[in-house]
Protein backbone atom coordinates (compact mmCIF):
# COMPACT_ATOMS: atom_id res chain seq x y z
CA UNK A 1 0.00 0.00 0.00
CA UNK A 2 1.07 3.33 -0.70
CA UNK A 3 1.72 5.64 2.11
CA UNK A 4 -1.08 7.81 3.19
CA UNK A 5 -0.66 11.52 2.69
CA UNK A 6 -1.50 13.42 5.75
CA UNK A 7 -3.39 16.59 6.08
CA UNK A 8 -3.51 18.93 8.34
CA UNK A 9 -6.92 21.50 8.46
CA UNK A 10 -6.35 24.61 10.41
CA UNK A 11 -10.03 26.53 11.48
CA UNK A 12 -11.38 28.36 13.90
CA UNK A 13 -14.67 28.78 15.81
CA UNK A 14 -15.15 32.60 15.24
CA UNK A 15 -18.26 32.70 12.78
CA UNK A 16 -19.29 30.09 11.33
CA UNK A 17 -17.48 30.04 7.59
CA UNK A 18 -14.35 28.81 8.56
CA UNK A 19 -15.77 25.81 10.21
CA UNK A 20 -17.93 25.04 7.16
CA UNK A 21 -15.06 25.53 4.96
CA UNK A 22 -12.71 23.42 6.41
CA UNK A 23 -15.62 20.21 6.72
CA UNK A 24 -16.28 20.78 2.97
CA UNK A 25 -12.11 20.75 1.81
CA UNK A 26 -12.42 17.74 4.61
CA UNK A 27 -15.00 15.73 2.71
CA UNK A 28 -13.57 16.46 -0.63
CA UNK A 29 -10.15 15.00 0.70
CA UNK A 30 -11.71 11.76 1.80
CA UNK A 31 -13.08 11.11 -2.22
CA UNK A 32 -9.53 10.17 -2.28
CA UNK A 33 -7.87 7.37 -1.21
CA UNK A 34 -4.99 7.06 1.08
CA UNK A 35 -5.10 10.65 2.43
CA UNK A 36 -5.87 10.83 6.00
CA UNK A 37 -7.29 14.52 7.27
CA UNK A 38 -7.16 16.44 10.34
CA UNK A 39 -9.46 19.28 11.42
CA UNK A 40 -7.34 21.38 13.52
CA UNK A 41 -9.75 24.09 15.36
CA UNK A 42 -6.41 25.75 17.85
CA UNK A 43 -8.45 28.02 19.79
CA UNK A 44 -11.11 25.37 21.06
CA UNK A 45 -8.51 22.79 21.21
CA UNK A 46 -5.85 24.32 23.71
CA UNK A 47 -7.58 27.53 24.79
CA UNK A 48 -10.78 26.54 25.02
CA UNK A 49 -12.41 29.39 27.61
CA UNK A 50 -10.14 31.89 26.01
CA UNK A 51 -11.96 30.63 22.80
CA UNK A 52 -15.22 31.01 24.03
CA UNK A 53 -14.28 35.14 25.61
CA UNK A 54 -13.06 35.50 21.96
CA UNK A 55 -16.48 34.20 20.09
CA UNK A 56 -18.26 36.35 22.45
CA UNK A 57 -16.41 38.94 21.48
CA UNK A 58 -16.81 38.29 17.83
CA UNK A 59 -20.53 38.63 18.53
CA UNK A 60 -20.37 42.36 20.10
CA UNK A 61 -18.40 43.48 16.73
CA UNK A 62 -21.92 43.77 15.64
CA UNK A 63 -22.70 46.25 18.05
CA UNK A 64 -21.95 49.84 17.79
CA UNK A 65 -18.55 50.18 20.38
CA UNK A 66 -17.50 46.13 18.70
CA UNK A 67 -17.63 47.68 15.36
CA UNK A 68 -15.26 50.32 15.24
CA UNK A 69 -12.73 48.46 17.39
CA UNK A 70 -13.03 45.37 14.83
CA UNK A 71 -12.43 48.26 12.20
CA UNK A 72 -9.22 49.31 13.95
CA UNK A 73 -8.12 45.95 14.47
CA UNK A 74 -8.87 44.68 10.96
CA UNK A 75 -7.63 47.32 8.80
CA UNK A 76 -4.82 48.48 11.50
CA UNK A 77 -3.62 44.45 10.73
CA UNK A 78 -2.82 45.50 6.81
CA UNK A 79 0.19 46.68 7.79
CA UNK A 80 1.41 44.38 10.85
CA UNK A 81 3.61 42.44 8.51
CA UNK A 82 5.53 45.29 6.60
CA UNK A 83 4.96 48.03 9.45
CA UNK A 84 7.16 48.01 12.84
CA UNK A 85 5.02 49.86 15.04
CA UNK A 86 1.94 47.74 14.04
CA UNK A 87 3.83 45.10 14.07
CA UNK A 88 4.61 45.33 17.63
CA UNK A 89 1.22 46.21 18.47
CA UNK A 90 -0.09 42.86 17.43
CA UNK A 91 2.39 40.73 18.30
CA UNK A 92 1.20 38.72 20.84
CA UNK A 93 -1.72 37.73 18.21
CA UNK A 94 0.84 37.34 15.53
CA UNK A 95 2.61 34.86 18.03
CA UNK A 96 -0.60 33.14 19.52
CA UNK A 97 -0.61 29.44 20.10
CA UNK A 98 3.41 28.65 18.63
CA UNK A 99 4.30 26.04 20.67
CA UNK A 100 0.78 23.99 21.03
CA UNK A 101 0.41 24.28 16.41
CA UNK A 102 4.21 23.11 16.73
CA UNK A 103 3.29 20.19 18.92
CA UNK A 104 0.36 19.19 16.64
CA UNK A 105 2.43 19.08 13.54
CA UNK A 106 5.06 17.00 15.82
CA UNK A 107 1.91 14.48 17.23
CA UNK A 108 0.57 14.26 13.46
CA UNK A 109 3.31 14.54 11.09
CA UNK A 110 1.15 16.40 7.87
CA UNK A 111 2.57 16.15 4.68
CA UNK A 112 0.78 19.49 4.05
CA UNK A 113 -0.83 22.43 6.17
CA UNK A 114 -4.14 24.20 4.47
CA UNK A 115 -5.21 27.18 6.88
CA UNK A 116 -8.91 28.53 6.77
CA UNK A 117 -8.12 31.29 9.32
CA UNK A 118 -5.32 32.98 9.71
CA UNK A 119 -3.79 31.60 12.03
CA UNK A 120 -0.34 33.91 12.07
CA UNK A 121 2.23 31.69 14.32
CA UNK A 122 1.94 29.23 11.24
CA UNK A 123 4.33 31.47 9.36
CA UNK A 124 7.00 31.00 11.99
CA UNK A 125 7.18 27.48 11.23
CA UNK A 126 10.21 27.48 8.48
CA UNK A 127 11.94 29.70 10.56
CA UNK A 128 11.86 26.74 13.27
CA UNK A 129 13.19 24.22 10.71
CA UNK A 130 9.76 22.75 10.04
CA UNK A 131 9.58 22.41 6.08
CA UNK A 132 5.87 21.57 4.94
CA UNK A 133 3.59 23.01 2.44
CA UNK A 134 1.62 25.35 3.47
CA UNK A 135 -2.07 26.74 1.71
CA UNK A 136 -4.28 29.09 2.61
CA UNK A 137 -7.77 29.34 1.49
CA UNK A 138 -9.04 32.86 2.43
CA UNK A 139 -13.13 32.91 3.11
CA UNK A 140 -14.07 36.22 2.19
CA UNK A 141 -13.62 38.46 -1.05
CA UNK A 142 -11.39 40.40 0.39
CA UNK A 143 -8.04 39.75 2.80
CA UNK A 144 -6.59 41.76 5.45
CA UNK A 145 -2.70 41.55 5.61
CA UNK A 146 -2.74 38.72 8.26
CA UNK A 147 -4.11 36.62 5.45
CA UNK A 148 -0.77 37.11 3.65
CA UNK A 149 2.18 34.44 3.93
CA UNK A 150 4.97 35.04 1.63
CA UNK A 151 6.21 31.40 2.48
CA UNK A 152 2.81 29.51 1.32
CA UNK A 153 2.59 27.93 -1.99
CA UNK A 154 -0.92 28.86 -2.87
CA UNK A 155 -3.13 31.70 -1.59
CA UNK A 156 -6.94 30.40 -2.80
CA UNK A 157 -9.13 32.84 -3.43
CA UNK A 158 -12.68 34.12 -4.86
CA UNK A 159 -11.90 36.92 -6.97
CA UNK A 160 -8.69 38.51 -9.28
CA UNK A 161 -8.42 41.73 -6.92
CA UNK A 162 -6.84 40.00 -4.24
CA UNK A 163 -4.48 38.22 -6.70
CA UNK A 164 -3.59 42.20 -8.01
CA UNK A 165 -3.91 43.06 -3.53
CA UNK A 166 -1.48 39.91 -2.92
CA UNK A 167 0.84 41.27 -5.81
CA UNK A 168 1.44 44.35 -4.86
CA UNK A 169 2.27 43.73 -1.59
CA UNK A 170 4.94 41.51 -2.50
CA UNK A 171 3.96 38.18 -3.30
CA UNK A 172 4.08 36.66 -6.26
CA UNK A 173 1.23 35.75 -8.85
CA UNK A 174 1.74 32.07 -8.59
CA UNK A 175 0.97 31.94 -4.92
CA UNK A 176 -2.25 32.52 -5.77
CA UNK A 177 -5.05 30.39 -7.67
CA UNK A 178 -8.58 31.76 -8.95
CA UNK A 179 -10.61 28.65 -7.09
CA UNK A 180 -13.62 30.82 -5.56
CA UNK A 181 -14.90 29.59 -1.40
CA UNK A 182 -15.25 25.84 -0.90
CA UNK A 183 -18.92 25.11 0.25
CA UNK A 184 -20.97 22.20 0.22
CA UNK A 185 -21.57 19.88 -2.79
CA UNK A 186 -25.44 20.14 -2.00
CA UNK A 187 -25.22 23.28 -3.20
CA UNK A 188 -24.32 22.32 -6.72
CA UNK A 189 -27.34 19.84 -6.86
CA UNK A 190 -30.04 20.50 -9.38
CA UNK A 191 -33.92 20.75 -7.06
CA UNK A 192 -37.29 19.85 -7.28
CA UNK A 193 -38.77 23.29 -6.76
CA UNK A 194 -41.93 21.78 -7.05
CA UNK A 195 -41.48 19.94 -3.96
CA UNK A 196 -39.85 22.16 -2.06
CA UNK A 197 -43.01 24.97 -2.39
CA UNK A 198 -45.01 21.96 -1.07
CA UNK A 199 -42.42 20.96 1.75
CA UNK A 200 -42.42 24.74 2.94
CA UNK A 201 -45.92 25.22 2.61
CA UNK A 202 -45.43 28.31 0.04
CA UNK A 203 -46.69 29.23 -2.97
CA UNK A 204 -45.11 29.10 -6.41
CA UNK A 205 -47.00 31.88 -7.79
CA UNK A 206 -45.70 34.48 -5.54
CA UNK A 207 -41.76 36.05 -5.67
CA UNK A 208 -40.19 34.72 -2.29
CA UNK A 209 -37.77 36.47 -0.37
CA UNK A 210 -35.34 34.91 2.26
CA UNK A 211 -33.95 36.55 5.14
CA UNK A 212 -31.33 35.21 6.77
CA UNK A 213 -29.94 36.19 10.41
CA UNK A 214 -26.88 34.48 10.17
CA UNK A 215 -26.20 31.09 12.22
CA UNK A 216 -26.17 33.16 15.76
CA UNK A 217 -29.14 35.66 14.54
CA UNK A 218 -26.62 38.80 14.78
CA UNK A 219 -28.65 41.00 12.07
CA UNK A 220 -30.33 43.65 13.45
CA UNK A 221 -34.31 43.86 13.88
CA UNK A 222 -35.18 41.18 11.97
CA UNK A 223 -38.73 40.51 13.32
CA UNK A 224 -39.59 43.99 12.06
CA UNK A 225 -37.96 43.66 8.47
CA UNK A 226 -39.96 40.54 8.00
CA UNK A 227 -43.50 42.37 9.32
CA UNK A 228 -42.88 45.06 6.84
CA UNK A 229 -42.25 42.46 4.30
CA UNK A 230 -45.20 40.36 5.44
CA UNK A 231 -47.25 43.12 4.95
CA UNK A 232 -46.62 43.02 1.49
CA UNK A 233 -49.50 40.46 0.02
CA UNK A 234 -47.98 39.93 -3.36
CA UNK A 235 -44.35 38.26 -1.93
CA UNK A 236 -44.20 35.81 0.69
CA UNK A 237 -41.26 35.65 3.15
CA UNK A 238 -39.62 33.13 5.53
CA UNK A 239 -37.20 34.34 8.01
CA UNK A 240 -34.29 32.08 9.35
CA UNK A 241 -33.77 33.11 12.94
CA UNK A 242 -30.44 31.30 13.13
CA UNK A 243 -29.46 29.51 16.84
CA UNK A 244 -31.24 32.83 18.47
CA UNK A 245 -34.06 32.03 19.96
CA UNK A 246 -35.50 35.08 21.34
CA UNK A 247 -35.44 36.03 17.66
CA UNK A 248 -37.08 33.28 16.85
CA UNK A 249 -39.67 33.70 19.51
CA UNK A 250 -40.55 37.17 18.77
CA UNK A 251 -40.70 36.28 15.01
CA UNK A 252 -43.04 33.37 14.70
CA UNK A 253 -45.56 35.82 16.62
CA UNK A 254 -46.29 37.32 13.15
CA UNK A 255 -47.21 34.37 11.42
CA UNK A 256 -50.77 34.71 13.44
CA UNK A 257 -51.39 37.78 11.57
CA UNK A 258 -49.40 37.17 8.56
CA UNK A 259 -50.30 33.90 6.36
CA UNK A 260 -46.99 35.05 3.94
CA UNK A 261 -44.27 34.41 6.55
CA UNK A 262 -42.52 31.60 7.45
CA UNK A 263 -40.30 31.43 10.38
CA UNK A 264 -37.41 28.52 10.74
CA UNK A 265 -34.59 28.71 14.00
CA UNK A 266 -31.45 27.14 12.66
CA UNK A 267 -31.31 25.48 9.05
CA UNK A 268 -29.14 22.89 7.82
CA UNK A 269 -31.21 23.27 4.22
CA UNK A 270 -30.36 26.75 3.19
CA UNK A 271 -29.60 25.11 -0.37
CA UNK A 272 -33.26 24.19 -0.66
CA UNK A 273 -34.35 27.34 0.66
CA UNK A 274 -32.15 29.21 -2.26
CA UNK A 275 -33.48 27.12 -4.89
CA UNK A 276 -36.94 28.99 -4.13
CA UNK A 277 -35.80 32.25 -3.42
CA UNK A 278 -35.92 35.16 -5.94
CA UNK A 279 -34.41 37.52 -3.62
CA UNK A 280 -32.26 37.56 0.07
CA UNK A 281 -31.54 40.09 2.71
CA UNK A 282 -28.66 38.87 4.79
CA UNK A 283 -25.09 39.96 6.42
CA UNK A 284 -22.37 39.85 3.88
CA UNK A 285 -20.24 36.54 5.42
CA UNK A 286 -18.65 34.66 2.52
CA UNK A 287 -19.95 31.72 2.51
CA UNK A 288 -23.63 33.17 2.41
CA UNK A 289 -22.41 34.90 -0.30
CA UNK A 290 -20.88 31.94 -2.16
CA UNK A 291 -23.95 29.81 -1.68
CA UNK A 292 -26.40 33.04 -3.39
CA UNK A 293 -24.51 32.84 -5.84
CA UNK A 294 -24.24 29.63 -6.85
CA UNK A 295 -28.00 29.54 -6.79
CA UNK A 296 -28.14 32.35 -8.43
CA UNK A 297 -29.90 34.67 -5.76
CA UNK A 298 -29.19 38.08 -5.88
CA UNK A 299 -28.97 39.89 -1.53
CA UNK A 300 -29.86 42.95 0.01
CA UNK A 301 -27.12 43.70 2.57
CA UNK A 302 -28.31 45.00 5.43
CA UNK A 303 -26.11 47.19 7.34
CA UNK A 304 -22.84 45.78 6.96
CA UNK A 305 -20.03 45.87 9.76
CA UNK A 306 -16.63 46.87 8.85
CA UNK A 307 -14.03 44.50 8.06
CA UNK A 308 -14.40 41.76 5.96
CA UNK A 309 -18.25 42.07 5.38
CA UNK A 310 -18.02 45.42 4.30
CA UNK A 311 -15.64 44.41 2.38
CA UNK A 312 -17.70 41.74 0.61
CA UNK A 313 -20.34 44.03 0.39
CA UNK A 314 -18.68 46.41 -1.48
CA UNK A 315 -17.58 43.44 -3.84
CA UNK A 316 -20.77 42.61 -4.57
CA UNK A 317 -22.30 45.57 -5.26
CA UNK A 318 -19.82 46.94 -7.43
CA UNK A 319 -20.82 44.24 -9.71
CA UNK A 320 -24.17 44.83 -9.14
CA UNK A 321 -25.50 41.48 -8.09
CA UNK A 322 -26.29 42.86 -4.49
CA UNK A 323 -27.56 46.32 -2.65
CA UNK A 324 -25.94 47.74 0.48
CA UNK A 325 -29.14 49.36 2.86
CA UNK A 326 -28.88 50.71 6.08
CA UNK A 327 -31.90 51.17 7.10
CA UNK A 328 -35.56 49.49 7.19
CA UNK A 329 -36.86 52.12 5.12
CA UNK A 330 -34.61 51.59 2.22
CA UNK A 331 -34.55 47.73 2.57
CA UNK A 332 -38.15 47.48 2.08
CA UNK A 333 -37.63 50.06 -0.98
CA UNK A 334 -34.90 48.20 -2.87
CA UNK A 335 -36.74 45.03 -2.29
CA UNK A 336 -39.96 46.02 -4.05
CA UNK A 337 -37.90 47.77 -6.91
CA UNK A 338 -35.86 45.11 -7.61
CA UNK A 339 -38.97 42.70 -7.44
CA UNK A 340 -41.18 44.79 -9.80
CA UNK A 341 -39.01 46.61 -11.89
CA UNK A 342 -38.76 45.18 -15.18
CA UNK A 343 -35.84 43.12 -16.10
CA UNK A 344 -34.06 44.26 -12.95
CA UNK A 345 -34.53 40.98 -11.07
CA UNK A 346 -32.99 38.98 -13.85
CA UNK A 347 -29.54 41.61 -14.60
CA UNK A 348 -29.00 40.67 -10.91
CA UNK A 349 -29.64 37.20 -11.18
CA UNK A 350 -27.02 37.20 -13.91
CA UNK A 351 -24.71 39.34 -11.91
CA UNK A 352 -24.32 37.11 -9.12
CA UNK A 353 -24.08 34.01 -10.72
CA UNK A 354 -21.07 35.05 -12.75
CA UNK A 355 -19.28 35.41 -9.30
CA UNK A 356 -19.51 31.85 -8.71
CA UNK A 357 -16.91 29.26 -9.15
CA UNK A 358 -17.62 25.31 -9.46
CA UNK A 359 -16.87 23.04 -7.23
CA UNK A 360 -14.40 25.10 -5.37
CA UNK A 361 -13.73 22.39 -3.10
CA UNK A 362 -12.54 19.74 -5.50
CA UNK A 363 -10.18 22.08 -7.26
CA UNK A 364 -8.58 23.30 -3.81
CA UNK A 365 -8.00 19.96 -3.50
CA UNK A 366 -6.42 18.42 -6.53
CA UNK A 367 -4.15 21.19 -6.89
CA UNK A 368 -2.65 20.19 -2.87
CA UNK A 369 -2.39 17.07 -3.47
CA UNK A 370 -0.22 17.68 -6.76
CA UNK A 371 1.53 20.59 -5.49
CA UNK A 372 2.68 19.02 -2.36
CA UNK A 373 3.77 15.92 -4.26
CA UNK A 374 6.20 18.39 -6.35
CA UNK A 375 7.06 19.89 -3.16
CA UNK A 376 8.77 16.41 -1.92
CA UNK A 377 10.19 16.01 -5.57
CA UNK A 378 12.10 19.25 -5.50
CA UNK A 379 15.90 18.77 -4.03
CA UNK A 380 16.66 19.34 -0.17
Amino acid sequence: MDHSKKILILTAPFGSGHLQVSSSLTEEFLKHDHVIVEEYDLYSEEFPTLSKTLQKAYLKTYKPIGKDLYRMLYYGSNYAIYDSFHAKILKPYLEFGIRSLRNKIRSFEPDAIISVFPVTSLYTLEEKAFKIPIYTVITDYYASGLWLYKGARRHYVANNRMIAWGVANGLVQNQFMLTGIPVHDKFYQSLNRESLYKKYDLDPTKRTVLVAAGTHGVVSRVDEIAERLAAQPEIQVVVVCGKNEKLYNQTIELTKEFSNLKVLGYCREMHELLEIADLMVTKPGGISLTEAAIKGVPVILYNPVYGQELENAKYFSDKKAAVIVSSESELIYHVLIILNEDGLLEEMKDNIKQLSRPYSAKTIVEDVLKDSDEYYKQPL
